[in-house]
């Protein structure tokens, strides 16, 4: 295990999600600054964009991130209720709404992108531009959920970390 550090303390920056593009660079969700930054593997900071508010380009609340294949970038953007996408050094390319705050996103091998919505685990399926392809919703039993954490193998099955059932679901 490798370990570097980080130091967010000077901004009160409250790292969140974190995502890699699988060769050269780490994207962390900064919550505390709304900001998203972008790293070397070694740490190395590169760049960072986003403030608060809610128009293009801009967080309230960013939590979840993930690259996609072809290097995108995608955000979810909690209290806003949408879904952001970027080029990989921070440029917007599009947003989309969302039901409810997502608090997690997650991307398949074929661009495809996976939200959820913690309160309830209602798991939402977009293509890369934000056309919706479907949705569920899982509950254990009614009113316990408490998805947190959302992922994607590369057969197509959606993970989820339940953190009110202290459970990961498939």
């Amino acid at each position: 295990f490798n370990q570097f550090n980080v130091d967010f303390t000077d901004y009160q920056d409250n790292p969140y999600g974190i995502a890699t593009d699988g060769d050269e660079f780490i994207y962390i969700s900064a919550v505390g600054s709304d900001r998203i930054f972008k790293r070397t593997l070694d740490g190395t900071y590169v760049l960072h964009w986003g403030e608060g508010g809610s128009g293009q380009g801009q967080f309230d609340g960013p939590d979840g991130l993930a690259v996609s294949p072809d290097g995108s970038v995608f955000v979810a953007d909690q209290y806003n209720q949408r879904v952001q996408k970027f080029n990989a050094d921070g440029g917007f390319i599009t947003e989309w709404s969302v039901l409810g705050r997502p608090l997690d996103i997650a991307v398949d091998n074929s661009g495809n992108v996976f939200t959820i919505r913690g309160n309830d685990c209602l798991i939402q399926k977009f293509n890369s531009t934000g056309t919706i392809i479907t949705s569920w919703q899982f509950q254990p039993s009614p009113g316990l959920c408490g998805g947190r954490g959302i992922a994607v193998d590369d057969n197509g099955y959606v993970y989820i970390t339940d953190d009110t059932t202290d459970a990961v679901r498939k």
